[in-house]
């Protein structure tokens, strides 16, 4: 609701002068950017996100990659009656 009433005010504020909203939207930004690098700083680093760190990212030699599917040699074969 904050969203779509500023949206709406700041139209509002185009209408009546370009050059003043344009130049306080710039300052606002700057403010913002400001106080977010301020508690960036105060706060220390956030979080990294994204990919979990898992098999693929490990550092060194691979290991060889396991056998997968069917076993060698044939399994249509007739069995010998001994």
């Amino acid at each position: 609701m904050r969203k779509w009433l500023a949206g709406k005010l700041f139209d509002l504020a185009v209408r009546l002068d370009w050059d003043t909203a344009a130049d306080r939207a710039k300052l606002v930004a700057l403010v913002e950017l400001g106080l977010n690098d301020t508690l960036m700083v105060a706060l220390g680093k956030p979080k990294k996100r994204g990919r979990p760190k898992g098999r693929k990212d490990s550092v060194g030699p691979k290991p060889e990659p396991k056998k997968r599917g069917r076993p060698l040699g044939s399994k249509n074969k007739p069995k010998v009656a001994e």
